[in-house]
């Protein structure tokens, strides 16, 4: 079967299933999604994941906005130089979503951002201080949350965020 076809038909089964949408601005990690599913209505959800390559100077980011219908709303596609770690990288791509939300049309929606890092999301999740090298961009995104009451953050399962995976992937074929 043709994968653009099984995304669609996903994108078809997700619109029909309804979902609650979190009220505070940082949700705590609940049971993580294995399914995409649509976030509640007139709302968004945005799924961002980070690419590395191996042996590549650079990491890319994708993310995948959707509303409440499942439509595609917008995407978006960014190469950074290499980091030391995969969950650095997931980190940024994090900080980089609330970047884009904060500096587009977004800033007042409910938005919900979905990482299949599970690390990352328990990172920015915690009110410990961070002596990680990556603290400085963990605090980043803690301050990104704070300015942005309406968006939250929330783990989901890498098989649920294929399509920002995808869309992450693609500099490496340009």
């Amino acid at each position: 079967m043709d994968n653009s076809f099984m995304l669609y038909s996903e994108w078809v089964t997700a619109r029909r299933t309804q979902v609650t949408f979190p009220t505070q601005a940082s949700c705590v990690v609940q049971k993580a999604e294995s399914k995409w599913q649509v976030p509640e209505p007139g709302s968004y959800k945005l799924n961002v994941d980070a690419s590395v390559f191996p042996n590549a100077q650079f990491f890319s980011v994708g993310m995948v906005m959707r509303d409440h219908l499942g439509s595609f709303i917008a995407c978006k596609v960014g190469s950074f130089p290499m980091v030391d770690s995969v969950f650095e990288a997931e980190l940024i791509g994090v900080r980089e979503a609330l970047s884009w939300i904060k500096e587009g049309q977004y800033g007042s929606a409910k938005v919900l951002i979905e990482s299949d890092s599970l690390l990352s999301i328990d990172a920015i999740q915690k009110d410990k201080i961070n002596l990680l090298e990556v603290g400085e961009v963990i605090e980043e995104c803690k301050q990104g949350l704070q300015s942005l009451p309406s968006v939250s953050v929330r783990f989901i399962r890498k098989i649920a965020n294929r399509v920002a995976h995808s869309v992450a992937k693609k500099p490496m074929f340009s």
